[in-house]
């Protein structure tokens, strides 16, 4: 530390002095001997412009105290300069704005003309603050009481929450705040530009749990304790040896998390009254706690594990996803749901500091999804096992979802593919039911999708359709002809919700056959089924596809390839040929061949020619029914249907 030879008595006068004509120059303003001659001096003039916090609606509608309110120690690093004082530093109840004035008894520090670097580092003690060389990558650093985290805090019963958080514990540093916003850098001052303006930034990280039960779950749901592990993850020291440096945040001189031990226990054994909701808004168990800054865990061999012991039994959850970064100023949030077989992680969040939600949300890069999917049309329903009837149309054409029933997801930064084939970042997701509750689950869990900035989703039905059958004479085979996709979603959170509007749809057309034949005329018949086209979307080149027989009697169905031609009008010739005790009739069937488009032809013999007495068009799962009449082809005397949609 450089000492300047200035009288204690004359301190507080010349400091005086200089706050009371700051626009002095040079000429008239104090001056001191600094050991190498005298240097004219004028007192720091610093003020506060911005804290790293989110507004919380919640809190503004109930108080008005200061969030923060204690001692900030502020350093000047320079050849004449070298100590800190302590500043008493108060923001408003939002803690987005505060104020900072010297200490009771402490004197604004001096400048000179040499340009101070000034630092800052929340909440202060005596010598708390480490000196720093003059070199530019030196910088100081505060030491951090390691009580700031309790890794293992009991609950006393009468605990009004389970918010271990405080802002007296909120280690933050100091930077140079300008235009509106934060900056890397620090700010300089000296005897000519002696106003300063910081922004305090937070160095910890924050995560919180909430736990709710699930609505097959019928005990009480008192939780006694909650163990958190992650290995690897930095500790604070036991004896203050942890500093943080006042330059960027970073915090060293860490403890290590061993493999297996618990970062975090909650002794809630004393909170024998609380009980867990199934409502995230209502339930007790919301607890936050201070962490360090983390990086993403470095090997597969680094895991997490989230134990509860609840209403004495214990359960785990297995957390991979939480082994990614925290970040400083960051709030971690983690929703677990349990019930009567175990407990799942359901949802992840990443939010602003002191956020009540929305504000402050920040893009949870690298955390795994959760995904939620529904077919459209289908409206609201209940998920179960699928029906065994061999007969049973949800064999090949779901109508919803069922346990067991998968969904290829593709993740592309690019354009996506048309088609979930060829692309690594995909995984399958398979609908698990259990106690009334449906979950996604990746499929193998480790292939699980995380989210990334930007990246684009898309799912896909049945996950391994790759092009139409031309033989869909089996249930199997048509539901693997039968595609179903979703939009192309961009999500902003870990949620991925392929449901409502975003819901998966027909990406093909359908094709229904009704033969009404006279059973006395016609005992025994077979036919064919073709067009242009109709398997691969081609122009030319008749292809034939074998329909699948459905359960009502003489009706056939098939998937068509649809119509990708621009423009109104544009139609696909359908050729039946019915041979009918060894006589063949032929027809022919105009359809446009639109995406998510079912189409229904009733044929019968009539006057020895095939015939369309009549068809709908309808959305497959709940549009509205068109008709069509019937007209002749002059110039093959073949009917034709030429389907006209009424409003």
């Amino acid at each position: 530390m450089i000492r300047r030879n200035i009288p204690t008595s004359l301190s507080l006068s010349l400091v005086a002095l200089a706050l009371s004509c700051p626009a002095c120059t040079e000429q008239d303003a104090p001056r001191v001997d600094t050991g190498n001659g005298t240097e004219s001096t004028v007192a720091l003039q610093l003020s506060m412009a911005g804290l790293e916090v989110v507004p919380d609606a919640a809190r503004e509608a109930t108080t008005t105290t200061p969030l923060y309110s204690g001692t900030m120690g502020v350093y000047l690093k320079g050849t004449l300069y070298g100590e800190t004082t302590a500043y008493t530093f108060t923001s408003n109840d939002q803690g987005n704005t505060g104020t900072v004035t010297p200490a009771s008894g402490v004197t604004a520090p001096l400048l000179y003309a040499e340009t101070a670097t000034i630092y800052a580092g929340y909440p202060y003690t005596n010598n708390s603050i480490a000196l720093a060389t003059n070199d530019i990558e030196n910088h100081p650093t505060l030491a951090i009481n390691t009580d700031a985290i309790n890794y293992a805090p009991t609950i006393a019963a009468d605990a009004a929450n389970l918010d271990f958080t405080g802002t007296a514990n909120d280690y933050m540093y100091g930077v140079k705040y300008a235009d509106n916003a934060f900056t890397t850098e620090q700010p300089t001052a000296n005897f000519k530009s002696p106003s300063v303006t910081i922004g305090l930034k937070h160095a910890f990280s924050q995560i919180q749990f909430v736990i709710i039960k699930g609505t097959g779950y019928y005990k009480a749901g008192n939780i006694s304790s909650i163990t958190y592990t992650r290995d690897g993850a930095p500790k604070l020291q036991a004896d203050n040896g942890s500093t943080m440096n006042l330059h960027d945040g970073s915090i060293t001189t860490t403890a290590a998390s061993a493999s297996g031990n618990a970062l975090y226990t909650f002794d809630l054994s004393n909170k024998t009254d609380l009980a867990a909701t199934t409502e995230v808004g209502s339930t007790p168990y919301i607890l936050t706690t201070y962490a360090l800054p983390c990086e993403k865990t470095a090997t597969d061999t680094q895991t997490s594990t989230f134990t509860i012991t609840v209403d004495g039994v214990e359960m785990q959850a297995d957390l991979f996803t939480l082994s990614q970064a925290w970040e400083a100023g960051k709030k971690y949030v983690y929703t677990f749901r349990f019930g009567p077989t175990g407990m799942t992680l359901v949802g992840v969040a990443i939010k602003g500091w002191e956020t009540s939600g929305g504000t402050g949300d920040a893009k949870p890069e690298g955390y795994a999804m959760t995904v939620n999917a529904d077919i459209a049309g289908t409206g609201i329903h209940s998920r179960e096992a699928l029906p065994t009837d061999a007969g049973s149309s949800a064999m090949y054409d779901r109508d919803k979802f069922y346990d067991g029933d998968q969904i290829r997801i593709l993740q592309t930064k690019g354009d996506a593919p048309t088609l979930p084939v060829g692309t690594t970042n995909e995984c399958n997701y398979q609908l698990t039911l259990s106690d009334s509750k449906e979950t996604w689950v990746a499929t193998p869990v480790a292939n699980g999708l995380n989210y990334i900035a930007g990246a684009t989703y898309r799912a896909f039905y049945p996950v391994t359709h790759d092009r139409i059958l031309l033989d869909q004479s089996t249930p199997e085979y048509f539901r693997l002809s039968n595609l179903m996709q979703s939009r192309t979603l961009t999500p902003t959170s870990t949620q991925l919700s392929f449901t409502g509007d975003d819901a998966l749809t027909h990406a093909y057309s359908r094709v229904t056959l009704k033969f009404a034949l006279n059973s006395t005329s016609a005992p025994d018949y077979t036919f064919t089924f073709s067009g242009n086209g109709i398997q691969d979307g081609s122009t030319t080149g008749t292809q034939y596809i074998r329909m699948l027989k459905e359960s009502q009697s003489d009706t056939y169905t098939a998937i068509v390839a649809p119509i990708t031609t621009t423009g109104d009008g544009a139609t696909r010739t359908l050729n039946v040929s019915l041979t009918v005790g060894g006589v063949t009739y032929p027809a022919r069937l105009q359809c446009a061949c639109a995406v998510n488009t079912h189409y229904t032809y009733t044929l019968t013999i009539h006057n020895d020619i095939l015939v369309s007495t009549s068809h709908s068009i309808a959305e497959w799962k709940t549009g509205t029914t068109t008709s069509g009449e019937l007209t002749e082809d002059q110039t093959s005397g073949e009917p034709v249907t030429e389907p006209t949609i009424t409003e």
